[in-house]
């Protein structure tokens, strides 16, 4: 794990070893699941150490074509150019998501609705429910 914040030598280690027990903990839990007894088949939150991971797992839980897409790495592009937070980061990746960038979907309806929930989720750093639960529907009108 790349840590890209300034800090100790010490406290970089213990985030170190945070997320190497958190891996090995999601591990156990995976095996444990993939033994039918429960009714998922997998820990249903992702593990994220950038908002970009964190907004595709999020988006992935309503749209799974989207885990693995190639959202966060887009993201983490996005805000090399715009900067952390910034507005333009959530309006581009709406766009992209929109024009059915990262998956295809059944309508245009769906790929801007999942576009605006995702530009959302971006905005508010995939912390409110709002982009899965606020936003009820898309329609094209003439």
């Amino acid at each position: 794990m790349e840590l890209n914040v300034k800090c100790s030598p010490k406290i970089k280690e213990y985030l170190s070893n945070l997320h190497t027990s958190t891996v090995s903990i999601y591990s156990i839990a995976n095996k444990a699941k993939a033994k039918g007894l429960d009714p998922e088949k997998i820990v249903p939150i992702h593990l994220a150490t950038t908002i970009g991971e964190k907004v595709e797992g999020l988006m992935s839980s309503i749209i799974p074509e989207l885990e693995g897409s190639g959202l966060a790495k887009r993201l983490k592009e996005l805000e090399k150019e715009y900067g952390a937070g910034d507005w333009r980061v959530a309006f581009k990746i709406a766009e992209e998501v929109s024009d059915g960038k990262f998956c295809k979907l059944d309508s245009v309806e769906s790929e801007i609705l999942t576009g605006i929930r995702t530009g959302l989720a971006y905005i508010t750093q995939g912390i409110v429910s709002a982009p899965l639960e606020g936003i009820i529907d898309a329609k094209l009108k003439t």
